[in-house]
């Protein structure tokens, strides 16, 4: 048979208890969805998932991962942008198209990384306590902002 549901204590649910519920990450730790399991409605039943109302982990895995893929597409899109942007030479030197790049890449850092110290920790792969042309390149293909280098 179905092994039974149990709560957190070790006892079966009883009616009305709080259906156990899981929490699946993505690989990058951007995403997070948390996913209600229906419960058994007595000790003596035992727990058989629907289709209806619940999804397996393989579904949830499928979903977080097509979301993943929609997420990274997006980000490339607005790297291109920023990239057609950047063709026009006086937007290298518009402050408010600059401070706009950075505020992206400030926000794409601390989501990826946590925080800009972190993300400057994870980025100086040599360990030299700056951050090299070669690291800053490699930094924005990791933070799915790849620039054209001849600009």
């Amino acid at each position: 048979g179905h092994p039974r549901a149990r709560r957190p204590g070790g006892g079966l649910p009883s009616e009305g208890a709080m259906a156990p519920t899981v929490e699946v990450s993505s690989p990058s730790g951007l995403s997070t969805m948390t996913l209600t399991t229906p419960h058994a409605g007595g000790p003596d039943q035992t727990k058989t998932p629907s289709m209806g109302g619940s999804m397996s982990k393989a579904m949830i895995k499928m979903q977080m991962q097509r979301e993943l893929a929609a997420q990274k597409t997006a980000e490339l899109k607005a790297g291109e942008e920023w990239n057609e942007k950047f063709r026009i030479k006086d937007n290298l030197k518009n402050a408010e198209v600059l401070s706009g790049f950075w505020a992206e890449v400030k926000i794409r850092l601390t989501k990826k990384f946590g925080g800009i110290h972190a993300a400057f920790r994870k980025l100086d792969s040599s360990g030299d306590g700056s951050i090299s042309f070669l690291e800053f390149c490699d930094m924005l293909q990791m933070i799915n902002l790849p620039m054209d280098q001849r600009i």
